[in-house]
Formats: structure tokens, C-alpha cells, sequence
């Protein structure tokens, strides 16, 4: 009951998240090719690639949706957020149209496509690529890879009637989205005495997250085969009923953990890459009875103690849904692994009849590692720094031994995540 009860709530919340998405639209406005301004609302909860192909708008909340592809429209702004223009850019020798996020504005306008994709442009001169190359060369007989920085000849190039902003230019370790504004925002203010304007609020950069938790997981696991012991007593196990209910219980197992969270802004300004590490232990004793009815005279006894430490890792996508409200609804989808210590088990099957003297089947264990996919749904606070979440999981196992098979997982957890 307790089992279907949670994949119910499972289920309901994954529907319900899905409908949330569906509904994430932000206040914002569209630029008509005729310089007309629509205001209305932008789905924005996309991010990243797909925020470069097309824009979905609606005037009301309760309009229908409207698409519109590079081209179609000058521009689209999300209210305390991004900018996008549609430009024709040059990619893989190819001319196409993308809504480009629109980074400053001054006397150099510097443009991010998602990926290492940054445009600039100077006055009235076509947009120009800066450009990352990866090399390859080899050194004391092995491969080595290297970034080569041919941004930075086109950087100084197009800033040559700045030799200090050159300069610090030539200082530049990597290509990013905050390091070009600030050079743009510098030169901007060298050369022009008026206000340039920056666009760019959300940061580019990779944010990471550490976090600890704790857990409280029930598992379903299968105590024994019932067709191994179909095959160590046949006579015996054909007159007592080891049915397949007979052999599944609930281990109720809490544990506590830590994790390491980055985002992936170049995929989904949503989506982020988790690193999960947590411990726990099982502890376990059962007493069961077991006859058939119209045997009465045959009967069976289960006897055993088993107890281990587990040691679970996990990687996982999680993708959290765009919201104002206090708290954020996220989806996880992963991988998890579990290694196993410390364990000890003492297990026997005592059979017998009326007309003969018992018969003992001792069970081993000897199960080292499991491992399978898990998938979550929860609820994470809105907060900047710090942030309280509560999340539901239901994991499968990929094992299909007869001892204590680890069938399904199904968790609570609670933790809280701090922004570094």
C-alpha cells in the first residue's frame, strides 16, 4: 500500500511540474521589424540554445502563443533579464539568422550565442567572431591539447585607437562573458563621454553549489529466492508456500550526505550537474512462519540477521523550473552506485513435517556493489546564497541476483545548498 501510495505522489508531481513549465512565462517585450514595441509575455524557460532560435510570446497570459523565429522580429527583452537581437552570423562557413543576447551597448557592442560564441561589433562595422581554437601538439611523445587566443589579436585590432584597453586585453586568461563586458564597459568609457548600456545581468560563468542533506529511504528487497530454494529442497518447498509476497520487505534506512552542484549554462540556464556522495546503514531481523494450507503438517521457518554499510554515490542532471514564488519546483534524472562493508548475515530456512526431523538451509550473501537509475521530483527555496530543499526520489537497481536483490528505492530528502 505504503508503494503505491508513493509512486502516486511520484507521478501526480512530474504531471504537475510539467504544467508549471508549460506556464513559466515572464513579463517582457517584442521589437516588430518596423521598430513597433508589443509588450507581453516571453517564455524564457528554455535558457541557453533555444532562446537563440526562436521567441514565444504571448500578449496575455491567456493569448495563444506566438513564434517567432530570427528575422521575424528585431528583438525581444525579458523583464530583469536578457536581451536578444536577431543578427546574421557566420557559423561552420554557414549564414544564418540567430537571436544573439545582446551583452553592452556603447562604441563596441559585444553579442553571446550559447557555447563559446561571442560577436562584437564596432560602430557601423559587421560583426566579427572571436574566435577560441583547440590545438593539439605533442611533447615528450604525448598528445597535449591547448586553447590558442586568436580573440585577442582581434581584440586589440579592433581597439587600436585604445593602447591601454589593449593592454589589458593582452591580460585576458579566458574568453567569457563578464571579462568582455568589463573591456567593452573600460574602452567605452576612454573614448565616448556617454553612458554606455549594459544589458547583461544574469552571469555566464559556471556557479557551484555545496550542499548536505539527509535521507530516509524504504526499500523494497527480496529476502531470498524462492527458486533457489525451490532448488536446495523441491519435496519440501512444493508443500509450503514461499510466494512471491511472502519474500519482499520494506527496509526503512536513513543516511546522510553531501554534494557538489554546477550549472551548464552553455546547454539550459536551468539545468544543472550534480555529484552526490552519502552513507547508511541496513539492519535487519526477521522471524517468518511459513505453511500451506491443505499441508498442515508441513512447515517452515525463517530465521535471520543481516546488517551492512553502504556507501552510495550518484550523478545526476537536475533541472529546476523558473519561478517568482518562494519556492522552485526541479526534476533529477540520474545514476547511482553503491559499494558495501562491514557486512554480516546469518540466515537459515528450517524445514520439517510432522513424520521428520528438521531440515536447515543456511542462506549466504556475499553482494559487494549495486547499482541503477533514479529520477526525483522537489521543491528548492528561491533564495540567492542559501537555499532549503526537499526532494522525492524512486530509484532502480539493474541487479538480478537471488540475494537481497535491492528492487526499488524510494527517499526523502531534506538538505540545504550554499552558492560559492
Amino acid at each position: 500500500m505504503k508503494t503505491k501510495i508513493l509512486v502516486s505522489i511520484f507521478f501526480f508531481s512530474l504531471i504537475s511540474i510539467a504544467g508549471f513549465s508549460q506556464s513559466a512565462f515572464q513579463k517582457g517585450y517584442i521589437i516588430k521589424n518596423n521598430n513597433d514595441t508589443i509588450y507581453g509575455y516571453i517564455n524564457n524557460n528554455k535558457g541557453g540554445y533555444l532562446n537563440s532560435t526562436k521567441c514565444i510570446f504571448k500578449e496575455t497570459t491567456k493569448s495563444e502563443k506566438k513564434i517567432f523565429k530570427p528575422g521575424e522580429i528585431k528583438a525581444y527583452k525579458i523583464d530583469g533579464g536578457r536581451y536578444y537581437i536577431s543578427k546574421e552570423i557566420q557559423i561552420h562557413e554557414k549564414t544564418e539568422s540567430r537571436f544573439l543576447e545582446y551583452l553592452i551597448d556603447g562604441i563596441l557592442d559585444v553579442y553571446f550565442l550559447s557555447g563559446e560564441h561571442f560577436f562584437i561589433s564596432k560602430g557601423n562595422e559587421p560583426l566579427r567572431e572571436l574566435i577560441v581554437n583547440r590545438e593539439f601538439f605533442e611533447y615528450g611523445g604525448k598528445k597535449h591539447k591547448r586553447k590558442s587566443k586568436d580573440y585577442i589579436g582581434i581584440l586589440k585590432a579592433t581597439l587600436n585607437d585604445s593602447p591601454n584597453t589593449q593592454k589589458k586585453v593582452e591580460q585576458l586568461a579566458n574568453l567569457n562573458a563578464k571579462s568582455l563586458v568589463k573591456i567593452a564597459h573600460e574602452y567605452h568609457n576612454e573614448v565616448c563621454n556617454e553612458e554606455c548600456i549594459i544589458y547583461q545581468k544574469e552571469g555566464k560563468e559556471p556557479v557551484f553549489t555545496i550542499g548536505v542533506f539527509g535521507k530516509y529511504e524504504i526499500i523494497r528487497v527480496s529476502d531470498f529466492s524462492v527458486s533457489r530454494l525451490e532448488n536446495l529442497n523441491s519435496y519440501l518447498f512444493y508443500y509450503l508456500d514461499f510466494g512471491e509476497e511472502n519474500h519482499i520487505i520494506n527496509v526503512n534506512q536513513p543516511g546522510i550526505g553531501v554534494f557538489l552542484k554546477r550549472n551548464l549554462p552553455f546547454i539550459d540556464e536551468r539545468l544543472f550537474l550534480s555529484l552526490e556522495g552519502s552513507v547508511s546503514k541496513w539492519d535487519i531481523h526477521e522471524e517468518r512462519e511459513y505453511t500451506k494450507a491443505d499441508h498442515q503438517n508441513y512447515h517452515g521457518r525463517l530465521i535471520y540477521d543481516f546488517s551492512k554499510n553502504i556507501i552510495s554515490s550518484a550523478i545526476m542532471f537536475q533541472y529546476e523550473v523558473r519561478s517568482e514564488k518562494m519556492l522552485k519546483p526541479f526534476l533529477q534524472f540520474g545514476y547511482f552506485h553503491e559499494f558495501y562493508s562491514n557486512q554480516k548475515f546469518n540466515g537459515i530456512i528450517e524445514l520439517n513435517t510432522d513424520l521428520t526431523s528438521p531440515t536447515n538451509i543456511t542462506i549466504k550473501e556475499n553482494l559487494k556493489n549495486n547499482n541503477g537509475l533514479l529520477g526525483g521530483i522537489g521543491l528548492i527555496s528561491n533564495r540567492s546564497k542559501y537555499n532549503f530543499f526537499i526532494n522525492l526520489r524512486i530509484s532502480k537497481s539493474f541487479l538480478k541476483k537471488p540475494d537481497f536483490i535491492n528492487k526499488l528505492y524510494y527517499g526523502l530528502n531534506l538538505g540545504l545548498e550554499i552558492k560559492l
